[in-house]
């Protein structure tokens, strides 16, 4: 029988399928699917194992925004907005005592204003929202529309 050894076997996926006209291969670090649904699946998948209860606000995937379920308004909300690049940002900081909403942007992408505005209005209620903004372009760009 032979075995295989999985720290040398080498994927490789072309760069074409990554929006690169060029045809160099490059090694592939994680499985995808279809490059174009990251984002949704990455999503997909936290949902699945998330410790909290989570939600996706609709329309999804158009609206890439997830929202703690137990979340009642009745405190101060913090919303943070974060680009997707290897994986959708700050999704993992959803819980009791951190963040009650994330808005997530496509890959490599920041999110949207619509995302950002989606986000503030699931979960603010009259005690208000704190926003939380990544230092980056995009970012200040959109969460300061």
């Amino acid at each position: 029988q032979a075995k295989t050894n999985f720290s040398t076997v080498s994927i490789l996926v072309e760069q074409a399928s990554m929006g690169q006209t060029n045809s160099a291969r490059t090694p592939l670090n994680r499985f995808v699917n279809a490059p174009e649904d990251v984002t949704k699946d990455s999503i997909e998948g936290f949902l699945l194992t998330s410790p909290v209860p989570v939600t996706l606000l609709d329309p999804f995937p158009t609206i890439k925004v997830l929202v703690r379920a137990d979340w009642n308004k009745e405190r101060v909300a913090v919303v943070t907005a974060g680009g997707t690049g290897h994986e959708p940002a700050n999704i993992e900081y959803i819980g009791e005592g951190m963040v009650t909403a994330v808005a997530c942007g496509r890959s490599w992408r920041d999110p949207t204003v619509d995302d950002i505005v989606h986000a503030i209005g699931a979960v603010s209620g009259k005690p208000g929202c704190l926003l939380v903004a990544q230092n980056s372009f995009g970012g200040r760009l959109n969460v300061n529309l």
